[in-house]
């Protein structure tokens, strides 16, 4: 039998780049003209799903999805993760991964985890019509993510699979 899934849920709403407008358009001392010239950045609202379920000792894969909303605009991604355990403990961890932005672009991804240091890369290949504007170049991304819990303070323990 499979190990019981461990289901993330999360609604995130956040307002990119509204900081420095609001700064500006708060200032007293700023006449009426100049406020008017710098509009305030839309809301831009996110929902994701994501999902972490140990298949066996040997595999754990996160399948995500988010859509986002920004003024007019809509964004829907898709994709995920497969963990690969090396070590037998879960020390050494090969990562792989596809992501999809729907009418946009695909991202493949590979890493590799040693104990609680994660370094992964993906290239985001453009396919939509923004190809037109970079020579379908697309971009790479490069992270470093450590993982665990910190000593100061009260640590928030969460109940997710792992080897």
């Amino acid at each position: 039998p499979l190990p019981s899934p461990s289901i993330v849920v999360t609604l995130a709403s956040r307002c990119d780049g509204a900081s420095n407008f609001e700064q500006i358009a708060n200032q007293s001392a700023v006449d009426e003209t100049r406020r008017r010239s710098y509009p305030r950045a839309a809301m831009r609202q996110t929902f994701f799903l994501n999902g972490v379920f140990k298949l066996n000792h040997r595999w754990i894969v996160s399948p995500n999805a988010y859509i986002s909303k920004m003024a007019t605009a809509w964004e829907y991604v898709a994709g995920g993760m497969a963990h690969y355990n090396l070590s037998g403990d879960g020390n050494t961890q090969l990562l792989g991964g596809l992501y999809y932005r729907v009418g946009d672009a695909i991202a493949p991804a590979v890493g590799f985890q040693l104990n609680n240091l994660k370094l992964t890369f993906n290239y985001d290949a453009t396919m939509g019509d923004l190809g037109k504007y970079n020579a379908t170049r697309g971009a790479y991304e490069v992270s470093i993510v450590k993982t665990g819990v910190f000593s100061q303070g009260r640590g928030i323990k969460c109940n997710m699979p792992s080897f």
